[in-house]
Protein backbone atom coordinates (compact mmCIF):
# COMPACT_ATOMS: atom_id res chain seq x y z
CA UNK A 1 0.00 0.00 0.00
CA UNK A 2 2.82 2.45 0.89
CA UNK A 3 4.32 1.73 -2.99
CA UNK A 4 0.84 3.08 -4.11
CA UNK A 5 0.84 6.42 -2.02
CA UNK A 6 3.37 8.56 -4.34
CA UNK A 7 1.32 7.61 -7.54
CA UNK A 8 -2.04 8.46 -5.16
CA UNK A 9 -1.46 11.60 -3.36
CA UNK A 10 -4.50 12.68 -2.87
CA UNK A 11 -5.39 9.78 -0.67
CA UNK A 12 -2.96 10.73 1.99
CA UNK A 13 -5.82 13.10 3.20
CA UNK A 14 -7.87 10.28 4.45
CA UNK A 15 -7.35 9.60 7.84
CA UNK A 16 -9.22 6.52 9.40
CA UNK A 17 -12.88 7.14 11.23
CA UNK A 18 -12.86 10.49 9.26
CA UNK A 19 -15.51 10.53 6.85
CA UNK A 20 -15.51 14.12 5.72
CA UNK A 21 -11.87 13.48 4.28
CA UNK A 22 -13.08 10.46 2.42
CA UNK A 23 -16.27 12.44 1.32
CA UNK A 24 -14.03 15.52 0.27
CA UNK A 25 -11.34 12.74 -1.35
CA UNK A 26 -14.19 10.98 -3.63
CA UNK A 27 -15.67 14.41 -4.41
CA UNK A 28 -12.16 15.02 -6.29
CA UNK A 29 -11.82 11.73 -7.84
CA UNK A 30 -15.75 12.03 -9.33
CA UNK A 31 -15.16 15.94 -10.31
CA UNK A 32 -11.59 15.59 -12.37
CA UNK A 33 -13.12 12.92 -14.64
CA UNK A 34 -16.01 15.18 -15.05
CA UNK A 35 -14.40 18.61 -16.03
CA UNK A 36 -11.70 16.28 -18.55
CA UNK A 37 -15.41 14.99 -20.18
CA UNK A 38 -16.54 18.52 -20.68
CA UNK A 39 -13.45 19.87 -22.11
CA UNK A 40 -12.76 16.80 -23.96
CA UNK A 41 -16.15 17.11 -25.88
CA UNK A 42 -15.14 20.86 -26.56
CA UNK A 43 -12.05 19.92 -27.88
CA UNK A 44 -13.79 17.47 -29.90
CA UNK A 45 -16.33 19.50 -31.09
CA UNK A 46 -13.86 21.96 -32.09
CA UNK A 47 -11.93 19.90 -34.31
CA UNK A 48 -14.25 17.13 -35.40
CA UNK A 49 -14.79 18.49 -38.60
CA UNK A 50 -11.60 18.11 -39.91
CA UNK A 51 -11.29 14.52 -41.51
CA UNK A 52 -8.06 13.14 -40.44
CA UNK A 53 -7.02 15.27 -37.34
CA UNK A 54 -10.82 15.53 -35.77
CA UNK A 55 -10.60 11.43 -35.75
CA UNK A 56 -6.88 11.52 -34.25
CA UNK A 57 -7.89 13.95 -31.99
CA UNK A 58 -10.56 12.27 -30.84
CA UNK A 59 -9.29 8.74 -30.70
CA UNK A 60 -6.54 10.25 -28.74
CA UNK A 61 -8.83 11.96 -25.91
CA UNK A 62 -11.03 8.90 -25.73
CA UNK A 63 -7.74 7.12 -24.93
CA UNK A 64 -6.49 9.55 -22.16
CA UNK A 65 -9.88 10.26 -20.59
CA UNK A 66 -10.09 6.27 -19.92
CA UNK A 67 -6.95 6.17 -18.32
CA UNK A 68 -7.76 9.48 -16.02
CA UNK A 69 -11.25 7.62 -15.41
CA UNK A 70 -9.29 4.59 -14.56
CA UNK A 71 -7.16 6.25 -12.30
CA UNK A 72 -9.96 8.07 -10.62
CA UNK A 73 -11.85 4.72 -9.68
CA UNK A 74 -8.66 3.01 -8.08
CA UNK A 75 -7.70 6.37 -6.24
CA UNK A 76 -11.37 5.97 -4.70
CA UNK A 77 -11.37 2.16 -3.87
CA UNK A 78 -7.91 3.17 -2.73
CA UNK A 79 -9.36 6.16 -0.44
CA UNK A 80 -11.78 3.68 0.96
CA UNK A 81 -9.52 1.23 1.96
CA UNK A 82 -7.27 3.78 3.60
CA UNK A 83 -10.43 4.96 5.43
CA UNK A 84 -11.74 1.73 6.33
CA UNK A 85 -7.72 0.45 7.47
Amino acid sequence: MEQLAKFFPINNRVQKGNVSSLVITIIIYIVLPVVLGIVTGLINLILGGIPVIGALVTWLLGAISSLIGLYCLIGIILAVVDYVK
